[in-house]
């Protein structure tokens, strides 16, 4: 029987479609995986957070003038300021920064891997329902001596790449420098208290050294004035989309300023969501269309071979022998296509992230699981739809 099916199938009238069809099926399955890999890592190449902060936030906050200088206007937000900003459609939710209104140090003595040092800080905490820690180090009351600290990115830069190299300083990256532990001492109301410090996360979201809230609230309250603390002069801002025009327009009338920067990556990012979209769009129609090609080749092959599979079925050979071998055939092609796919997607990864590295880009190589997953997808699919295709037309000539 197989070399009967063999003969039927790549007889040399056959073979120009099937082939062709396979090629069309290639191509358009290598744009759609291709266009998920190209999107996971120009997205996370773009904003690399660590996942401390999985919503899209802006920071807005009054722009400062000569007024402001010589203490004739504020930059605090009314109650009034707050309420029109919170009633704004692009507001999911919002919550004010709040900052230490006592004194800072922070230090740490000579050893063998760290250098003695001494600094001034600033330190300020948002609610921890904007912020996505798991480590159970953030919580903190009154009977913890360790404060835990989230840093800004750009402040270990600017360390590495400025002030480190400068003084002759070990550069420090962003594994090792949750593993340094150092002194912070806050004084105020006449009291003075020394807390050992950590920082369990680094964010490029926002410029912030940020503490636990009940650590500020309470420090506030001991050392410092909690009436100041309670003044809003820098807000944080959950909205869906970061890059709405309506946004830029409620800033610049009330004459409020913003992280450009954040929201020119949010452009950036929407800007790809539109190509990825476009990507997949254009892979799936050429998925489409050689899959209907590849459909109407067997289709072809079957009706072309019609009165040698009458044949087969009347000296004995069952509709679900038929059946199957072609089915086989179809799952070898499947097969094929997903070996070739894979190459092809391992090949262009290496040619991507060589391209982004050189264009300053840093990202981990891409999850390949993401291509699994949609390969299976599509796969499960065509396999589906040539079932029924084929059940058809074998029981038509039955």
């Amino acid at each position: 029987m197989q070399k009967s099916v063999v003969k039927l199938i790549w007889s040399k009238n056959k073979k120009t479609s099937i082939i062709m069809s396979f090629f069309g099926l290639l191509m358009g399955y290598f744009i759609v995986l291709i266009s998920f890999n190209v999107y996971f890592i120009v997205t996370g190449a773009i904003d690399r957070d660590d996942n401390l902060f999985s919503k899209d936030y802006i920071v807005i906050n009054k722009k400062v003038s000569i007024l402001n200088t010589i203490k004739f206007s504020s930059t605090d937000f009314t109650k009034e300021e707050l309420q029109d900003i919170n009633s704004q459609p692009f507001v999911e939710k919002s919550s004010a920064f709040v900052s230490n209104t006592f004194k800072i140090g922070a230090y740490s003595n000579q050893s063998q891997n760290i250098p003695s040092f001494y600094t001034e800080l600033f330190f300020q905490a948002i609610p921890d329902n904007f912020i996505d820690v798991s480590d159970s180090r953030w919580n903190w009351n009154e009977h913890k001596d360790e404060i835990p600290i989230i840093f800004p990115g750009d402040y270990l830069k600017l360390y590495n790449f400025g002030f480190a190299q400068s003084q002759g300083l070990p550069q420090i990256s962003d594994k090792i420098i949750g593993k340094v532990a150092f002194n912070v001492a806050i004084e105020g109301n006449g009291k003075k208290k020394v807390f050992k410090a950590r920082i369990i996360g680094l964010t490029d979201k926002l410029n912030s050294i940020l503490v636990p809230l009940d650590f500020m609230n309470w420090a506030n309250k001991e050392f410092g004035n909690s009436a100041i603390s309670l003044r809003t002069s820098m807000l944080l801002i959950e909205t869906n989309n970061p890059s709405d025009p309506k946004i830029f327009k409620y800033l610049s009338a009330k004459n409020y300023e913003t992280n450009k920067e954040r929201i020119k990556n949010s452009k950036t990012t929407l800007f790809l969501n539109l190509l990825f979209g476009l990507a997949i769009s254009i892979g799936l129609i050429i998925t489409t269309l050689s899959l209907l090609l590849f459909i109407l080749s067997f289709h072809l092959l079957i009706a072309k071979s019609s009165n040698e599979i009458s044949l087969l079925y009347n000296i004995g050979y069952s509709f679900r022998q038929l059946l199957r071998y072609y089915l086989v055939v179809i799952l070898a092609i499947l097969v094929l296509l997903n070996i070739f796919a894979y190459i092809l997607i391992m090949v262009s990864n290496q040619y991507i992230i060589e391209y982004f590295a050189s264009a300053g880009f840093s990202f981990a190589s891409p999850n390949l699981i993401y291509n699994l997953f949609v390969g299976l997808i599509i796969t499960s699919l065509i396999f589906l739809i040539n079932i029924i295709s084929l059940r058809h037309q074998l029981r038509r000539i039955k």
